[in-house]
């Protein structure tokens, strides 16, 4: 009698399984997401539990790259829309039960919008996953404890706790590489005309397993 072999495969999630159906599953298109986000965005905030779920059950069929696009616009002070502003902290906070204290605006409002982006393209240049550790501290700096992600002794607070070299990230933050590389994830922006944030969109690659 022939005895069919079943193994897993940790690396795809594929268990119980022989391995030609596993070399099936493994031939199927994985997606690929594309995350369009602002370090200071409310709305970005709240959904990064979202991402977090998302990829813990679906990592292994998935691959996510984060673009940062900074809505300076949206986040202008002045006398006018501060208390606005701090609504929106309050409403966004309320409607994903993630800390956003809308205070901050009152008590110590951002003076400008770009550098905390510029700050994540610099860590990023010590790894993605350097970089995607730094957003979150940032974020947590600025929605949790209300600090100014806009002045440099913050940025290069969430620099020490994200574990990062100081010396080459406080290099690359007063660099050219790290504003083109801001550059670069505005232009993909645009071309993928995600014109909002958070926006994922969603492409398929084809995933062959080798031989």
């Amino acid at each position: 009698m022939k005895t069919n072999q079943q193994s897993c495969n940790d690396s795809f999630g594929v268990c119980g399984v022989e391995m030609e159906e596993q070399k099936q599953t493994m031939n199927q298109q994985k997606l690929e997401i594309y995350i369009f986000t602002d370090p200071l965005c409310p709305d970005c905030w709240g959904f990064e539990p979202v991402i977090k779920k998302f990829r813990l059950e679906y990592g292994h069929l998935c691959k996510m790259r984060f673009f940062i696009v900074p809505e300076a616009a949206s986040w202008c002070v002045n006398e006018q829309n501060q208390k606005s502003l701090a609504d929106l902290w309050e409403e966004t906070s309320s409607r994903t039960g993630m800390c956003c204290d809308g205070d901050i605006w009152h008590e110590n409002p951002l003076t400008q919008s770009e550098t905390p982006s510029i700050a994540v393209k610099a860590a990023e240049m010590q790894g993605r996953q350097y970089g995607l550790r730094y957003l979150r501290r940032l974020r947590e700096a600025l929605f949790v404890k209300k600090e100014n992600i806009s002045q440099e002794d913050v940025l290069l607070d969430c620099a020490k706790q994200a574990n990062l070299d100081i010396h080459e990230f406080h290099k690359d933050l007063h660099s050219d590489l790290a504003r083109k590389a801001l550059d670069a994830d505005i232009k993909t922006t645009h071309e993928m005309g995600a014109g909002d944030v958070p926006t994922m969109i969603f492409l398929t690659i084809a995933s062959k397993m080798p031989g």
